[in-house]
């Protein structure tokens, strides 16, 4: 609502969006062209370390790939066939996921991440992951008594 002078407060032309030109420099603009691409984030960066989002997708693809491989594992060398039935070691197949844990960390390193900077979550999550897919794996070959 102007006033008679053609001017409204301050108030009323932030509501109706009359900002003047003068208000916004050219440089606080986002250019319009599609020059400039996002920073998505997944590049590896110039110091040689991965990005937040590599490193997640790192350890999740081979926390699983690795509890996979001890599910199959587990059913190669803890299980035995008693007739028609299988009969799993679960002690040894724990074992073996175990070591499928530990070997992630090595890993790793060699891969350019650094365990030694893990938080316990992380860490409880590397576990939970393995274990996870280690038992999901170890039990669909059980029950289907695939690779005996």
């Amino acid at each position: 609502m102007a006033t008679e002078t053609g001017e409204g407060t301050p108030e009323e032309s932030a509501e109706s969006g009359s900002d003047s030109s003068a208000d916004v420099s050219p440089a606080d603009e986002a250019p319009l062209t599609g020059d400039a691409a996002p920073d998505t984030g997944a590049e590896e960066e110039s110091d040689g370390t991965y990005s937040q989002f590599t490193r997640s997708v790192l350890v999740t693809s081979s926390s699983t790939l690795l509890g996979m491989v001890a599910g199959i594992a587990s059913t190669l060398f803890a299980t035995e066939m008693v007739g028609s039935t299988p009969q799993p070691d679960s002690l040894l197949g724990f074992g073996i996921m175990m070591a499928a844990v530990f070997a992630q960390f090595p890993l790793y390193s060699v891969i350019g991440l650094e365990p030694e900077e893990f938080e316990t979550k992380t860490q409880l999550y590397v576990f939970a992951m393995t274990f996870f897919m280690w038992f999901i794996t170890w039990t669909v070959l059980l029950t289907t008594r695939g690779l005996l």
